[in-house]
């Protein structure tokens, strides 16, 4: 953690990074808390993974940032998000493309992360949603962010099955 913030302070590019992610806290909280806390478990599984630690900042940054399109969407629709269907649903689907752009027009931010963020929804089995195809075409870090970013969403009290216990929540993704 001190190794990233005095990166972070040494690089002031970053600027706009925190701010996007300032701009989160205040729209929503529990979202707020998602990316931070898949921010922290996509470090520790990228740890176990033996990755370097310049792909580790990039999956913990697309992690603060995946969920940035939420906040183009109205605020009464994202925070009773889970358990929607039809247009809701939709809508709320296009936050991954919504976040995409954001955060692709900020040239501080690397390619890798870029992609991270938009293929945090397209799933191994070619499902998903976003306008990217799942399966063989999406990253490892992108993989990797899509999982932690699920089995958060299985921990939150908000869910609609309710809080899964962690192991339950790793059984069910399965």
């Amino acid at each position: 953690a001190q190794e990233f913030i005095q990166k972070a302070l040494a690089h002031p590019t970053i600027l706009a990074e925190i701010m996007l992610i300032d701009h989160l806290e205040q729209f929503d909280k529990t979202i707020y808390s998602h990316v931070v806390d898949t921010a922290v478990l996509s470090i520790l599984v990228g740890l176990q993974l033996r990755w370097e630690v310049n792909l580790l900042e990039e999956v913990a940054v697309a992690a603060l940032l995946h969920d940035v399109g939420y906040m183009r969407l109205p605020l009464n629709l994202v925070q009773t998000r889970w358990g929607r269907t039809g247009i809701d649903s939709s809508l709320l689907q296009q936050h991954v493309d919504i976040g995409w752009a954001l955060i692709h027009k900020k040239s501080q931010f690397s390619r890798e992360i870029v992609q991270m963020v938009r293929e945090h929804h397209a799933y191994q089995d070619g499902s998903g949603y976003s306008n990217v195809q799942g399966g063989i075409h999406v990253s490892d870090s992108g993989k990797l962010l899509g999982l932690v970013d699920y089995f958060d969403e299985l921990l939150a009290d908000g869910n609609t099955s309710g809080s899964f216990p962690a192991a339950l929540a790793i059984r069910r993704m399965y």
